[in-house]
């Protein structure tokens, strides 16, 4: 099978595991970890006019058939910058999703020594939130507000609480845009 190429489309590693039952009491894992995204189209950057943000290529794209798992992965690569050390791994931070739900793992990975030892600045911080939880970058107003919450003294947990439990995180999950959280926030 050929595989599609072109400007409009990209290879986009993903993680799907597949368990297949042969009988005889014999069990095997499928991993499948390459799907096809197609690439949004976006306006030409015009010279002397500084690119948007959201221009920048997402690195971390969420790949609905992968649900919680490929999420996960996702986290890793948009908060920590890097993937996660293994599958097992990656399925240890996907059976938490499932215990304790998303938000709490999505507090985790930013308040986790590996995040805090980066020192990234406030304003990174929100960026990121916005990448890993919203799947976009932040508008200039929810920004400026988010950076002022954490400055006044609001949690990265209670951030990640909000960002979960916001209405535009509910409206990617009916759309099927993000995977469902599990226990949404209250």
């Amino acid at each position: 099978m050929a595989l599609p190429t072109g400007n409009d489309v990209e290879l986009q590693r993903g993680s799907l595991s597949l368990p297949v039952d042969l009988g005889s009491g014999l069990k095997i894992n499928i991993y499948c970890h390459t799907v096809i995204i197609e690439r949004p189209h976006t306006a030409p950057i015009v010279p002397g006019n500084p690119s948007p943000p959201s221009s920048q290529p997402l690195r971390g794209i969420w790949v609905r058939t992968g649900g919680v798992l490929d999420f996960m992965r996702t986290l890793y690569q948009n908060i920590l910058g890097r993937d996660p050390e293994s599958h097992a791994v990656l399925e240890g931070s996907t059976r938490e999703v499932y215990t304790r739900g998303l938000a709490y793992t999505v507090g985790r990975f930013f308040t986790s020594p590996e995040y805090t030892a980066k020192g990234l600045s406030t304003e990174a911080t929100v960026d990121k939130f916005y990448l890993s939880v919203l799947g976009r970058h932040p508008e200039a107003e929810g920004r400026a507000h988010w950076i002022e919450e954490i400055r006044q003294g609001m949690t990265l947990w209670t951030v990640a609480e909000k960002f979960v439990g916001s209405d535009e995180y509910r409206r990617r999950v009916e759309a099927d845009q993000a995977p469902d959280p599990i226990h949404w926030p209250q």
